[in-house]
């Protein structure tokens, strides 16, 4: 079973809970967030919080993309779609195709990368191509730990 992570608004501080037990407390703020949502994936699957962590020391920037990118692989957000995978969002507002497209960069169909705000250029986590949006890192991993290049 997975933590949750909750903000304590009385201790000031995200606690990372699992079977309704806190098991791990970190500061309040951006920085003590990110670390209990790294606690949280570790409780979850190692190998996904250590190729996390491997990319977040190359692409310190991503730190949000990657963690949100590894929450939509361990909740189970992605789906096998004829020409590529289906991510549904974290808000539940639809599903957003990723595919690799004929030149071999990766596509998705989410407002960030359809309008532009996302390129598929330049150097990125785990394989070429990137900066990437969340739906598409959590595909490469879903790829990834399922022994695919």
């Amino acid at each position: 079973m997975k933590g949750t992570v909750i903000y304590n608004r009385t201790s000031r501080k995200w606690e990372v809970y699992r079977n309704g037990k806190v098991v791990a407390s970190f500061p309040a703020g951006k920085d003590g967030h990110f670390a209990a949502l790294e606690h949280q994936i570790g409780l979850t699957d190692q190998g996904a919080l250590t190729l996390t962590q491997k990319a977040m020391k190359r692409y310190p920037e991503l730190r949000s993309r990657l963690i949100k990118g590894a929450q939509l692989y361990l909740d189970e957000h992605i789906a096998l779609h004829e020409g590529g995978h289906l991510v549904r969002s974290q808000n539940g507002n639809g599903d957003y195709l990723v595919e690799i497209n004929a030149n071999g960069d990766w596509q998705c169909q989410c407002p960030d990368f359809e309008w532009g705000l996302i390129s598929s250029n330049g150097g990125a986590p785990w394989q070429g191509g990137g900066p990437k949006c969340k739906h598409i890192l959590a595909v490469m991993l879903y790829i990834k730990q399922r022994g695919g290049v």
